[in-house]
């Protein structure tokens, strides 16, 4: 039920997880998220969520950051040249001068951890800074998601 919803909602409805029951809770489900869960109870499977999901995340969170006005230039899908790593895709790059800093999505259920091994390479490296924005906060919290990364810039 949480990966074949009827409805195929994006994260919950009363055909999956919803009812009258948890109705106060209802901002707080997500069966992609309770999926993920699941999988590596059950079979010990890295938590991850699906790779369209975080490109939409990704677009948004670079959308509204671009629209701000800031005095650094975000773009989407950018390549890169990390030292020792070499040339990545970027989910987010934001670029101010000569400095740069990546911003990526993460799974809600793995804080901190890149969802592809090139970004965690990159991270890992620190040449350039790799910060990774939960996906949860950016669906539920957007203005707290904005205000990560425009604090990371500062």
């Amino acid at each position: 039920m949480l990966e074949d919803c009827p409805e195929n909602c994006d994260q919950s409805c009363y055909r999956c997880l919803r009812s009258f029951r948890n109705r106060f809770e209802h901002s707080l489900l997500d069966r992609h998220v309770g999926a993920s869960l699941l999988r590596y109870l059950i079979h010990g499977t890295e938590p991850t969520l699906n790779e369209d999901r975080l490109e939409r995340s990704a677009d948004t969170l670079c959308e509204d950051l671009s629209s701000r006005g800031s005095n650094a230039q975000f773009t989407r899908g950018t390549k890169i040249e990390i030292e020792g790593v070499g040339t990545i895709t970027a989910p987010i790059l934001a670029q101010r001068g000569d400095q740069q800093w990546i911003f990526g999505v993460h799974d809600p259920l793995s804080p901190d951890v890149a969802p592809t091994d090139e970004l965690r390479r990159a991270k890992e490296t620190g040449s350039v800074p790799v910060l990774l924005i939960d996906d949860m906060v950016i669906s539920r919290n957007f203005p707290f998601a904005t205000g990560q990364v425009l604090q990371a810039l500062a």
